[in-house]
């Protein structure tokens, strides 16, 4: 054993700021020195000998192997970096600047840790079983004397710590995986590293892609110009076989949102083409990858009125359902704008007058709520509004008015008429009389109103009526027909029109409570049997009267409507029934 110094008072006299670059000059005399722990001897420990002048095992330097690193490495201006005589770190006395500031708790520079700041280090880390981690004092490297454990053994074929491997231990890598063909991979000494001099490396030329390599000669892995981004020329390979040569690639550069000759397209630059312009309805008109065609994959032929592939209907073809089948009585099913589904708003009418949530001109029975729609005979029209005379009397609705905005269909004789939200004003200080266009024949029908009254009644007798059999020769009333209804008597009258003049045909006085704003219905059927008058309200209150001496089917056809008499009244629907 060769002793370079025999006491620490050797060192006497030497700078404080000099010691550990005199120890490592002197140890870079030594090439085979071992200390014992008592002095400045090198001594052994886990496979690494400190003081032999080579890094092994976990040691940050050794001797004048500082691993590459110096002053500037470790922060400073300038300097003599040398190595702590544990092989621990690095002694920065000799540096020259500023440099991290060891001491305040924070790394900096090239400081493993500083006081506090263990870097999310601990004992277990660093391979021992538990204890406390510090950090050296110059923050070189960490003080493990309060781990407990053994630590790290290099050499005992087992990865522990922060070994990469040890012995034959190799953590599941390979040669392969190392990016050799083949060959025979083992660990360094020390156990920080891998030793790959057994392997043997891909062979670049040989024209077969082999280890890391990204293309051989001939052999570029299905890659292309294209693939690479340009629109077209040879693609080659690099002669390390590490990346491709596109120098004789065309140098139009694919998806750079602008056409470049050859391009037939780039990105969104279609260059002015659609769906439309390539012979297709419709779509999404695309650039194919590569930028020489047009993808119409999204384009459709939606739009003429054909049954295509991928539709399910396209204008007037295929659709095999109509609004009747829905239960409406008008209205046609169209196909969505997609062809990939039916449109049934043309079947609804948009409004539901009694509230039943089923749209009016869905409605077996608009005017009273019935939500299950029952309809007993099923002849189409709903079982409460059927004729009072007989169920089989009627079985269709002809018009139905919720008084929004069909002003068009009506005229008027008289008083005033005026259309708000959703209702029809009456008013009239004599008869005021608006009459519907539809003329109703002479077979069974029935006629039907609901209205209320906004305020009180003026002076005299008050009615409302709902016309029926309304006929005029050379614009003057000839014949009809009247069911009436005066508030204040609480009187139902039939009234028929004749060459006298209007007379009473029958009468009855109805007991009810109704107020202002509160409903009332009034409805006239004719039929076989004669005229009949119904009246029922909001509280509840029915009455009827019936005219069953011999009718003229002649004097009924005509046309139907509502009437005011020195009243105001608000008409909120009006409703044919044959």
């Amino acid at each position: 054993m060769f002793k370079l110094f025999s006491t620490r008072s050797r060192l006497a006299g030497v700078p404080c700021g000099m010691r550990s670059w005199t120890l490592a000059a002197a140890i870079l005399a030594c090439t085979a020195c071992t200390f014992d722990t008592s002095g400045l001897n090198p001594v052994s420990t886990n496979n690494a000998t400190c003081g032999n002048g080579t890094i092994e095992g976990t040691e940050v330097c050794d001797g004048g192997d500082l691993g590459g690193q110096t002053c500037v490495s470790q922060g400073f201006d300038s300097g003599m970096l040398v190595c702590l005589n544990t092989c621990a770190g690095f002694d920065t006395s000799a540096c020259e600047g500023t440099g991290p500031v060891c001491g305040d708790n924070s790394i900096e520079g090239a400081e493993v840790c500083d006081g506090t700041d263990l870097a999310g280090q601990n004992c277990v880390s660093q391979g021992f079983d538990s204890g406390t981690l510090a950090c050296l004092d110059t923050c070189a490297g960490f003080d493990t004397s309060a781990c407990e454990g053994t630590g790290p053994v290099c050499g005992n074929n087992s990865i522990e710590g922060t070994e990469v491997c040890d012995g034959t231990d190799l953590g599941d890598e390979s040669c392969v995986s190392r990016g050799f063909l083949s060959g025979d991979l083992a660990c360094e000494p020390g156990c920080a590293d891998f030793d790959t001099s057994g392997c043997s490396g891909p062979t670049c030329g040989n024209g077969t892609i082999e280890g890391a390599e990204v293309c051989d000669g001939g052999d570029l892995g299905g890659a292309t110009c294209l693939s690479e981004g340009f629109v077209g020329g040879t693609l080659l390979c690099e002669l390390d076989c590490l990346s491709f040569d596109t120098a004789s690639c065309l140098s139009q550069v694919c998806n750079n949102g602008t056409i470049e000759d050859p391009e037939v397209c780039d990105g969104n630059d279609l260059g002015g083409a659609t769906c439309l312009t390539e012979g297709y309805f419709g779509g999404t008109l695309q650039c194919s990858p590569g930028c020489l065609s047009l993808d119409t994959s999204d384009c459709n032929m939606c739009g003429n009125n054909q049954l295509d592939l991928g539709e399910v209907c396209d204008g007037n073809g295929g659709i095999p359902e109509s609004c009747a089948d829905l239960g409406c009585r008008s209205g046609q099913v169209t196909c969505a704008g997609d062809c990939q589904s039916y449109d049934y708003t043309g079947c609804y009418a948009g409004h539901d007058e009694d509230g039943d949530g089923i749209d009016d001109n869905c409605d077996n029975c608009p005017t009273i709520h019935n939500i299950g729609q029952n309809d007993s005979d099923g002849d189409g029209l709903g079982d409460l509004c059927e004729s009072p005379t007989g169920g089989t009397v009627l079985s269709r609705i002809v018009t139905f008015d919720p008084f929004t905005n069909n002003a068009g269909s009506w005229s008027s004789y008289g008083g005033t008429w005026t259309w708000g939200v959703d209702l029809l004003t009456g008013n009239a200080t004599g008869g005021g009389n608006y009459l519907h266009n539809d003329t109703l024949s002479g077979a069974a029908f029935s006629v039907e109103t609901t209205f209320h009254y906004p305020e009180n009644p003026g002076a005299g007798n008050n009615w409302v009526a709902v016309l029926f059999g309304w006929q005029t020769i050379a614009g003057v009333l000839s014949a009809g027909w009247e069911c009436t209804y005066e508030r204040e008597l609480k009187e139902m009258g039939l009234y028929k029109y004749g060459t006298t003049g209007w007379s009473m045909q029958a009468g009855t006085t109805v007991s009810t409570s109704v107020t202002n704003g509160q409903w009332h219905r009034l409805r006239a059927v004719y039929s076989s049997t004669g005229v009949r008058c119904y009246y029922t309200d909001e509280s509840g209150a029915t009455g009827s009267l019936a005219f069953t001496d011999s009718v003229s089917v002649g004097s009924m056809g005509g046309k139907p409507g509502v009437r005011v008499y020195t009243d105001r009244a608000n008409f909120t629907s009006f409703i044919t029934y044959q």
